[in-house]
């Protein structure tokens, strides 16, 4: 199985039926590798660490420099306009945040979103282009939804970001 080498923790317990030998972590291809003997009728179960990440962008991957994203156990999350509003590119998230989680009802069952601290940059008063630094508008204050980024799209067209401003 694959997992991200950079995620610590987690295990595979066999629920006593028999000898299951795991490599405590992941190999340098980020492959786990299970070995038996396996029964037909055995139980694996893989415990992972569940709790939220912020990763950040490699610097050189410039799309994205400066910029982070949301990670759950293997699970990348993302940003969609149907919660968090138009123009995503305005956002930046708290890094500070204290990050929950609650069931999203919309979509698939035992889903669930992330709930995180935010600021949305304030649209300006005029249609101009380009505005003074000290002239520009100040950020508000949001709460941003994230879901699994598998399950993007589901509720509608709109606007997705994965990666946010820090």
């Amino acid at each position: 199985m694959h997992l991200l080498s950079t995620r610590p923790g987690g295990h595979v317990e066999d629920g006593g039926q028999g000898v299951v030998r795991v490599e405590q972590t992941p190999g340098p291809d980020g492959y786990l590798r299970l070995r038996g003997p396996f029964q037909p009728d055995q139980k694996l179960t893989l415990d992972l660490e569940l709790s939220v990440q912020v990763l950040e962008a490699h610097p050189q991957i410039r799309a994205d420099s400066g910029k982070v994203c949301l990670r759950r156990g293997p699970l990348v999350y993302c940003f969609e306009a149907v919660d968090n509003g138009d123009n995503l590119s305005a956002l930046s998230l708290d890094l500070g945040s204290r990050f929950e989680t609650r069931p999203a009802s919309e979509l698939l069952p035992g889903t669930l979103e992330i709930l995180a601290k935010g600021w949305r940059r304030a649209q300006p008063s005029n249609d101009e282009p380009y505005a003074l630094a000290s002239a520009a508008a100040a950020d508000q204050a949001v709460e941003l939804v994230a879901v699994p980024y598998h399950q993007w799209g589901n509720r509608g067209p709109g606007e997705m970001a994965l990666w946010l401003r820090r």
